[in-house]
């Protein structure tokens, strides 16, 4: 666990493959394996700007071992629906989404793994979370907008429009900056 850690820390855009090769050596058994993904995923949620580098990584590994998907999918989907007062949580909460997003644009995972984390979008929730979701949103859009099929775009538009207009400034300011993403397209 130690010289996993140790490698996920020298992680950077240009070493990517070294760092998988030289992980891939202690990935020996199921517990070793799902160490390094929750590692993985905790530490590239929290670091957005450099999220890539991680995905990266786990496409690698995806093509090493490619029957871990369902564990990824339930490990981010636990972190989005368990709500916390953590002051990460927002960061995981967005992280979360920008990781499924990009395994959806990598076609790592399908439309159906992703569409169980856009439907959370559509659910009730109070301003914060509303927050957290629009932030989501904003990133998603940004990243696979065009991916997504046409009645999914529309949906996604209608219930922004909506947002608009019922939420505090704050939120319709979000609001606001994911249609003109959406508008560019």
């Amino acid at each position: 666990e130690n010289n996993i850690n140790l490698e996920l820390n020298k992680l950077n855009n240009n070493n990517i493959n070294t760092i998988f090769n030289n992980i891939s050596v202690y990935l020996k058994n199921d517990i070793h394996i799902k160490y390094f993904l929750t590692t993985l995923i905790n530490n590239s949620i929290i670091q957005h700007n450099i999220i890539i580098n991680y995905i990266l990584l786990y496409e690698l590994f995806f093509k090493f071992s490619n029957k871990y998907n369902n564990f990824i999918i339930d490990y981010l989907y636990k972190i989005i629906i368990n709500v916390t007062d953590s002051i990460n949580y927002k960061e995981k909460y967005i992280g979360s989404f920008v990781f499924i997003s990009y395994l959806y644009k990598l076609k790592i995972i399908n439309y159906e793994d992703l569409m169980k984390f856009i439907n959370i979008y559509f659910e009730d929730c109070d301003d914060t979370i509303c927050n957290y979701k629009l932030n989501s949103i904003l990133k998603i859009c940004d990243n696979i907008y065009l991916d997504l099929d046409i009645d999914l775009q529309n949906k996604l538009k209608e219930y922004i429009n909506n947002l608009i207009k019922i939420k505090q400034s704050k939120l319709k300011f979000l609001c606001l900056d994911i249609i003109d993403i959406i508008n560019k397209y």
